[in-house]
């Protein structure tokens, strides 16, 4: 399905006069940021233990959210979590596609 000019002009205005649709859209540039980015922002290597520094509270100085039951910090495994989840999330719709399409062929 193509759009023509018109059409296109006209889901522009919509979305251009819609906050809500502004507001989301900035929500998911700034995960997709923070994930790319995630060398380069990431407060603390994702993975490495500091037992002597577990269970901190939210808000510690040095640790935005936290750290986990191994001393890990939270803010940095979320940011690099993000990598992740943009890696898996091009398949989902295909498995979920693939897995209908199958329970369909069944009956």
């Amino acid at each position: 399905m193509r759009l023509d000019a018109s059409q296109l002009l006209r889901l522009r205005r919509r979305v251009s006069t819609n906050t809500l649709a502004w507001v989301g859209a900035t929500g998911i540039l700034l995960v997709v940021l923070a994930a790319v980015l995630a060398p380069l922002i990431s407060p603390y290597d994702p993975m490495a233990m500091q037992t002597s520094r577990r269970f901190l509270a939210a808000g510690t100085p040095g640790h935005l959210l936290g750290t986990d039951e191994f001393g890990r910090d939270v803010l940095s495994r979320i940011i690099w979590g993000g990598r992740i989840s943009l890696l898996v999330a091009p398949s989902t719709p295909s498995r979920c596609a693939s897995s209908t399409w199958s329970s369909l062929s069944r009956r």
